[in-house]
């Protein structure tokens, strides 16, 4: 009977700290909490399919004379209000900005999953370039945090003009066991997000952000992702936790994508 009790207490266990990890991989949220009205934004609201059927949401935001535009894969937490601020970022840098919301999240329909958030993005690439007439060397994508995973994976699918990868990790395992390093091996094993091994396949520069102050993403784990892409590369050490480094940053940031830009991409003059 003891026996019994005890693999009923690890079996019990086991749940409850897979409970906490889909938590630490998806936190979506349906409540539209920011309208880019609120600071002054113009932007087209739209749905897109992604490969399963199910319609995504997105908020497109154009810059005029725009010299290219973001495809912006947010992180695992919200949705795409919580992430007006960087489109507005980005409107000050002359690029337009497409935010997209992964199934399950925000007025997306569906459920998220790894597989899903990569056909969603891929949803979003051929929209750019499909519906909007966008060619693929004037595409940045852009991931932050678990969207970083989100844009390796598409960088190695398709050849965008640049990649740019904030406060991101090599996998979801390695996060997991930087923060649950007791845990159960197989239970390290539900999302893979392997962006270690994807990342020398990205066919585009890349530029990479972290910061010493991230207490989510470990930073040794952007500073392997960096080792392992290709050039022509870069990596730029922000400073803040790892919800606000682009903002405590300011002009180290911005001015960090904005040279990138134009080392590697230049202005548009068409």
């Amino acid at each position: 009977m003891k026996r019994w009790v005890e693999a009923a207490v690890l079996i019990l266990l086991a749940l409850v700290f897979y409970g906490c990890l889909s938590s630490l991989v998806y936190h979506p949220d349906k409540e539209i909490s920011f309208t880019p009205q609120e600071l002054g934004l113009e932007h087209e609201d739209l749905y897109m399919a992604s490969a399963n059927g199910k319609m995504i949401n997105a908020w497109f935001f154009p810059c005029e004379n725009a010299r290219a535009v973001v495809l912006f894969c947010h992180g695992n937490a919200g949705n795409i209000s919580d992430r007006v601020s960087q489109a507005w970022m980005f409107h000050k840098l002359e690029l337009s900005t497409l935010l997209f919301d992964y199934q399950g999240f925000g007025q997306s329909q569906g459920r998220p999953s790894e597989q899903g958030t990569f056909d969603d993005a891929r949803a979003a690439w051929d929209y750019l370039v499909q519906e909007k007439g966008f060619p693929p060397d004037r595409i940045i994508v852009f991931g932050k945090s678990l969207g970083g995973a989100v844009a390796i994976e598409l960088a190695t699918q398709v050849k965008p003009g640049l990649l740019f990868v904030d406060s991101s990790f090599t996998s979801t395992k390695d996060v997991a066991k930087a923060h649950y390093p007791w845990a159960p091996g197989f239970l390290l094993y539900s999302w893979k997000y392997d962006s270690l091994s994807r990342i020398p396949n990205v066919q585009a520069p890349v530029c990479f952000f972290h910061s010493k102050q991230d207490e989510v993403i470990p930073f040794i784990q952007g500073e392997a992702l960096f080792g392992a892409a290709p050039e022509p590369k870069a990596f730029v050490e922000i400073s803040g936790s790892h919800n606000d480094g682009f903002m405590k940053s300011g002009r180290l940031y911005t001015d960090a994508v904005d040279a990138f830009i134009k080392m590697h991409m230049g202005k548009n003059e068409s």
